[in-house]
């Protein structure tokens, strides 16, 4: 993008992956007045390339401000990047929308999209302010009532924070009620896989990529699903990809390094954990799972030892690695300080991998039903 005497001129392309070949190209001129026109051009320009078909903006979606819409397409720039870095500046370029039109639903949405996204992508869970997140969530509502995407918002807040899954799926019907959005089904899907509705989810996960086929956070999501409901593969191969395109996620590839490691490829997984390295704070306690996992105790206890003594270790995470060692007790006992704190991973009991050897375990059960997870 360029901008000159008050124009802003544009080249799109789109591209293969596999090869770098570009399959569509277009340029775009319009006045700095006009950015939203030409925002819709280009957008309605790509999905016919894809041919696919948009659906109809919400009119929180638009604002008279050209610099408020400016800082908006930047920050959603941003926000797809899934990186800290590039989350805490779409942060800063959502607030900047805001402050020109405290009016812009989408923005007030797209702001609580990144504070909500950022502990995950920081690795960071004390980033999490659930407060800061609803109020934009419930703001975005307050300025456009057929927004539906806010109240997919809601629903993840429901079902990651409070598992209240009946409130989730109640937030869910409302946004499918106003529109389908890629985002609901990619909700429901989450939910289908926690609850153990494999075919559901990958069901909705398929319909989620239908409606948002470049949408990154849906990739990423598609990924995390596929492979809780136990498509490592498949769930490699778009992983992969989508690594290519966006190298600095790291939760890409620890994600397909822990396919590795739920399919039984102990080596391989460890191999790729430890590719990398201090990216991640808690590679550390997954390196212990794949040692656990390949028979080597001591170095997975010595690992599990130095996470055990972290602040912000997480308690489900010490579970799957006390799990690969088959220690039924530490792994049960870790299990339950991560329900009893509300962890998002805790939320996977029914289908996670690594407790699949305590699936008839009275305890265990129990924990599935504190949860409110257990499959129906």
């Amino acid at each position: 993008m360029a901008r000159g005497g008050g124009r802003i001129k544009v080249l799109a392309q789109l591209a293969r992956v596999s090869d770098g070949s570009v399959e569509w190209s277009h340029r775009y001129e319009q006045p700095e007045s006009d950015l939203f026109n030409l925002q819709m051009a280009l957008a309605s320009d790509i999905a016919g390339s894809l041919r696919v078909k948009l659906l109809p903006a919400s009119t929180g979606e638009s604002t008279r401000d050209p610099q408020a819409q400016d800082y908006f397409m930047r920050a959603r720039y941003e926000a797809d990047q899934l990186t800290r870095d590039s989350l805490l500046q779409a942060i800063a370029d959502y607030s900047r929308a805001i402050e020109r039109d405290p009016k812009y639903a989408a923005a007030h949405y797209g702001l609580a999209v990144a504070r909500h996204r950022l502990p995950s992508y920081a690795n960071d869970p004390r980033l999490f302010d659930r407060n800061a997140i609803e109020s934009e969530y419930l703001k975005a509502i307050e300025l456009d009532p057929n927004f539906p995407e806010p109240h997919t918002g809601l629903a993840l807040i429901a079902a990651q924070v409070d598992w209240d899954w009946a409130r989730a799926r109640q937030e869910l019907d409302k946004a499918s009620a106003i529109a389908p959005t890629a985002m609901a089904e990619g909700h429901y899907a989450l939910i289908a896989v926690i609850r153990g509705h494999r075919a559901e989810a990958l069901d909705r996960i398929r319909r989620a990529r239908d409606l948002d086929p470049l949408g990154v956070a849906i990739l990423m999501n598609t990924g995390e699903i596929q492979i809780m409901a136990g498509e490592y593969q498949r769930a490699r191969g778009m992983l992969e990809r989508f690594s290519l395109q966006h190298p600095e996620v790291s939760n890409a590839r620890l994600w397909t390094a822990l396919s590795f490691l739920y399919e039984g490829n102990a080596e391989e997984a460890l191999t790729r954990f430890q590719a990398l390295g201090a990216k991640m704070p808690d590679i550390g306690i997954y390196e212990a799972a794949a040692h656990a996992a390949a028979g080597r105790r001591d170095e997975a206890l010595r690992l599990i030892r130095l996470y055990e003594g972290r602040p912000d270790r997480s308690e489900t995470n010490l579970a799957q690695a006390y799990a690969y060692l088959h220690d039924e007790a530490n792994t049960l006992d870790w299990i339950a300080k991560g329900v009893a704190r509300h962890e998002t991973a805790a939320a996977y009991l029914a289908v996670h991998p690594a407790f699949a050897f305590l699936r008839q375990n009275p305890k265990f059960l129990a924990l599935e039903q504190r949860a409110g997870v257990v499959p129906n």
